[in-house]
């Protein structure tokens, strides 16, 4: 979605920092904070690959796909697929593409689950009218 300065913002802001990390390790304090900070920069490098936001927008569509997202330590999408759909195929397929034109995503920092060789998100795409 993109990042504008209305009231939709804030909504979209709350539905990603909601989204669901699956890992299978607790987090550690500081992990929390690299967290918080790697989540922003993600829904900050989604927001700018917005085109499909407006055209959907002016198609009158509106709806939240929640998209299972897999990437690896240099950012690269190893997988995503439609976990929930927006019950419109348009919005549906928009989302995903909007992925797509997003990759490679920045890549996570050293500290941020060193462990992990990919990391895997629930990330909400949020369709406004």
């Amino acid at each position: 979605m993109c990042i504008f300065l209305s009231r939709h913002h804030l909504t979209y802001l709350v539905a990603f920092l909601l989204l669901l990390f699956t890992f299978s390790f607790a987090p550690t304090a500081f992990a929390q904070s690299t967290h918080d900070k790697y989540a922003i920069a993600l829904q900050e490098h989604l927001s700018t690959f917005d085109g499909l936001q407006a055209e959907m927008k002016n198609k009158g569509l509106q709806g939240t796909a929640i998209i299972h997202l897999t990437i690896d330590r240099k950012g690269r999408v190893k997988s995503s697929r439609l976990m929930q759909s927006t019950g419109e195929k348009a919005l549906d397929e928009a989302s995903l593409s909007m992925v797509k034109l997003a990759t490679p995503f920045p890549s996570p920092p050293a500290s941020y689950y060193p462990q992990a060789p990919i990391i895997e998100f629930m990330v909400p795409i949020v369709f406004t009218r």
